[in-house]
């Protein structure tokens, strides 16, 4: 089967307004500690290969799921390609629904900024970690949520899943402070998560890989015991995808460099396509 080097082997177009769904790859790292990160993209794209039409084509896309037949099935997704986020200036054409896929959490900060173009968004980040360290210009990544907190788009950070002996005390008493909610990951579910969002709120989402437990993503560079798993995390976001203004997600902090058996892009692969169908009411879950 010829590749075209894109996430399920789906055109490459910049027109992202006719889609459903657009693919973009992030192509950034903040420090060189985090090397790697900037590759994600391009690692994710080759893992979705196989969940592609063997046939060649494009669509319709054949991706069959045993509890919810054909999740894609009319759908039309394109990938953007990658864009180097700190310095992107261009024209985005708005999306349906744009996956923004690698680089350390940092990139956020400039997705936020410059790309989604949303006024009063709130901020899901589903993380080990807060991110509210006071200096961004020498831990970008680890400021990152404190910085997004001084965009003027910005209503609110719901810091979902904490976790682990990385945190830090202060950081997290000054985003409480400043008016965002932490739900650790002891109280995380998506009972918990809606008390916190209205039915009419602009939500993006931000996907941390460290989020997830050690044993399933070892992929990232801050791994944490503890964390979430699959099916689990799956039940969350779905739910927040049918049933609330989803106007962006992104995954980062997958460091593809450590994760030789690739068991941490399979996952993230996989939670996109199904971030996809359940945007699009392809995925219904009782809760």
């Amino acid at each position: 089967m010829k590749h075209n080097n894109t996430f399920l082997n789906v055109e490459k177009s910049k027109h992202n307004s006719k889609f459903d769904a657009t693919f973009v790859g992030i192509n950034f790292c903040s420090a060189k500690w985090l090397h790697g990160v900037q590759r994600s993209a391009k690692k994710i794209r080759k893992l979705s290969y196989k969940y592609s039409n063997a046939d060649g084509t494009q669509y319709p896309i054949k991706i069959y799921n045993p509890n919810y037949e054909y999740i894609l099935h009319g759908l039309h997704i394109n990938d953007y390609g990658d864009i180097k986020i700190s310095k992107y200036s261009k024209f985005f054409e708005k999306s349906n629904f744009p996956i923004f896929v690698g680089g350390d959490h940092a990139a956020t900060y400039y997705i936020l900024k410059n790309i989604i173009s949303d006024d009063n968004v709130v901020v899901i980040q589903f993380d080990a970690h807060s991110d509210y360290l006071d200096d961004f210009e020498h831990c970008p990544h680890g400021s990152v949520m404190k910085k997004v907190n001084e965009l003027n788009k910005i209503n609110k950070i719901i810091h979902c899943g904490l976790r682990g002996n990385l945190n830090t005390g202060p950081g997290i008493a000054k985003s409480i402070e400043n008016g965002n909610v932490v739900i650790t990951r002891d109280d995380l579910n998506f009972n918990e998560l809606i008390k916190y969002i209205d039915e009419t709120d602009k939500i993006y989402i931000s996907i941390d890989t460290d989020f997830f437990d050690v044993s399933i993503a070892p992929g990232t560079n801050c791994p944490e015991p503890n964390g979430f798993l699959y099916a689990d995390f799956f039940v969350i976001l779905t739910n927040l995808l049918s049933k609330f203004h989803v106007v962006g997600i992104d995954f980062v902090e997958y460091n593809p460099k450590k994760d030789p058996s690739d068991i941490t892009g399979v996952l993230l692969t996989n939670l996109i396509i199904e971030s996809i169908a359940a945007k699009n009411n392809r995925i219904n879950n009782k809760y």
